[in-house]
């Protein structure tokens, strides 16, 4: 009796294996047809969680070290990053950040880091 459930169990076992590994059709869009009813100039933004690695770090106004700065950041605070190095100034990569309180402004990627 155990044998029979045994080989009862590994015929299905078997059976389920080889059924989930057959290929399957994927449906696709032939000759390009896309929906008419998307727009391709949408713009999907991303934010970043990221911290403040270092020590009275200025938050700008505008990329580059002599824009007006907002305020001083502390090192290990939470921030939004919203851009990354997109604007090289002054030898500097600039993130564009928020903080957790709402300033917007740009800090010299070097003293931002992208958490998970």
């Amino acid at each position: 009796m155990k044998k029979r459930i045994l080989l009862s169990t590994i015929g299905l076992v078997t059976i389920l294996n080889v059924s989930s590994a057959l290929p399957v059709k994927a449906n696709t869009l032939e000759n390009n047809n896309m929906p008419k009813d998307i727009n391709l100039n949408m713009v999907v933004i991303k934010r970043y969680d990221g911290m403040i690695n270092g020590t009275g770090v200025r938050l700008r106004t505008a990329p580059g070290t002599s824009t007006r700065v907002i305020t001083t950041l502390k090192n290990r605070q939470r921030v939004t990053i919203l851009e990354f190095g997109k604007k090289k100034i002054n030898g500097h990569k600039w993130d564009r950040i928020r903080t957790e309180s709402g300033q917007e402004g740009y800090v010299a990627d070097t003293y931002v880091l992208g958490i998970a």
